[in-house]
């Protein structure tokens, strides 16, 4: 099979992802004026430090693992579409999106837009891991889901 990315370095986007939410929501939290907006900031920056450990752990855990596929390179060319719309698979871009934000709605639409990036690239991801992984995955997916919550209840 030819091969857009091996699992591993899928494993490592979903770590860089996460690392890079981290530093964004750290970056959010340090500027918010809100005490509200703070508080969200500073919990979702320690979701994503918590997802970044997960994967880091899936990461050393899997062997080698070939999905099966309609036609060779059909998932790895989709996850090469997903790593390449999405900001965050990107090194040490958190930060800098974080101070481009020019109001507190801006970074909370940016932080939702990341959010359900995430979710789309997650949801890739599982074709490429083993079914007993699954779970993780579909935890990791619920989480993101209940962060999209808390941004929604911060516009309002």
């Amino acid at each position: 099979m030819s091969e857009l990315f091996k699992i591993s370095e899928i494993v490592e986007m979903a770590v860089l992802i996460e690392t890079n939410g981290e530093v964004f929501y750290n970056s959010l939290q340090e500027s918010a004026q809100d005490a509200q907006a703070r508080e969200v900031f500073a919990y979702l920056a320690g979701e994503e430090k918590r997802h970044k450990a997960t994967f880091e752990k899936m990461g050393e855990s899997l062997a080698k693992y070939q999905p099966v596929e309609s036609y060779s390179g059909e998932y790895a060319a989709y996850m090469k579409a997903l790593a390449d719309d999405n900001v965050f698979t990107q090194r040490n871009v958190g930060g800098n999106l974080a101070q481009k934000a020019t109001s507190a709605m801006e970074a909370v639409d940016m932080a939702l837009k990341f959010e359900k990036d995430s979710i789309l690239f997650f949801e890739g991801m599982r074709r490429f891991v083993p079914e007993k992984k699954h779970p993780t995955i579909d935890k990791m997916i619920e989480e993101e889901k209940t962060h999209i919550v808390k941004l929604k209840e911060l516009k309002e």
